[in-house]
């Protein structure tokens, strides 16, 4: 069995202008990549509705650096939640550049842990709820 892991998110401040936090399943398993600055994950997150059950027609591309383990809770099928980062791409295809919208992820556990969903949101929640108090 996958163990899930919380990443702490780092420079909440930094990001609070720039913030994504989904719930939904993972489509399929990640892809690795290998670019110019280094090993690279990709995958794709079927966006779930406010309710948690009912599934939106909406697919979300993620993206992430590094060990391709570094989130274990993400495999085909797995309920999770992400929080992240949006960024817009720009990258050649043949003759053309193109653009791809995505997020980055710095948070990715299975739903299930409700203890590293708390560990993964509850700094996020805190810096929102001081720029609200301002």
């Amino acid at each position: 069995m996958t163990r899930a892991t919380a990443t702490p998110i780092l420079d909440i401040a930094a990001q609070i202008n720039n913030l994504v936090v989904l719930r939904g399943s993972m489509h399929s398993s990640p892809t690795t990549r290998v670019t110019a600055t280094g090993q690279v994950c990709d995958a794709v997150l079927r966006v779930w509705s406010l309710d948690g059950i009912t599934p939106v027609r909406e697919q979300v591309p993620l993206t992430w650096s590094g060990d391709p383990g570094r989130f274990a809770a993400a495999i085909e099928g797995a309920d999770l939640v992400v929080c992240g980062r949006v960024r817009q791409r720009f990258f050649r295809s043949g003759a053309m550049t193109v653009s791809r919208t995505e997020v980055v992820v710095s948070g990715l556990v299975a739903m299930n842990r409700r203890a590293s969903v708390k560990k993964v949101l509850g700094p996020l929640l805190e810096a929102v709820g001081s720029m609200v108090d301002e």
